[in-house]
């Protein structure tokens, strides 16, 4: 099973520092906001909540919103390919604005895992995607 797990964008409201702080759903659960106990909670704004798809890139945990770089039919072509949810399923939006799904396999794994890598976010990256998805 998936564990569930999410990605927090945050901001300082006084400092302007922002930041992710990753949470999993028993965190929250046990009421651990942000990961702290802060009686200044009200100085923290949520910027954005993005869910773990499951899947490890070869950098890390892939998220919704992340930005990978991936060789479709494993070429060695190399595209950029932002990571959403659609249709009750994660996958990430080809190039041509299709919605590929990913599949809950050990096969999709280990092609995660050998094929994809998080190269930025869409909050802090997004001239990654081109000027179509900026």
């Amino acid at each position: 099973m998936k564990e569930i797990k999410f990605r927090y964008r945050i901001k300082n409201k006084i400092s302007g520092y922002t930041g992710f702080i990753h949470l999993t759903l028993k965190e929250l659960e046990e009421g651990r906001i942000l990961g702290v106990c802060t009686p200044d909670y009200d100085k923290i704004e949520i910027l954005s909540r993005d869910e773990y798809t499951g899947l490890k890139a070869k950098n890390g945990e892939i998220y919704e919103g992340d930005i990978i770089s991936a060789y479709p039919n494993w070429n060695k072509i190399e595209m950029n390919k932002i990571i959403i949810f659609q249709n009750g399923c994660f996958g990430f939006k080809d190039i041509d604005e299709t919605f590929i799904p990913f599949c809950d396999s050990i096969k999709r794994q280990r092609k995660a895992n050998k094929y994809y890598e998080i190269i930025g976010n869409i909050y802090e990256n997004s001239y990654l995607l081109g000027k179509n998805n900026a």
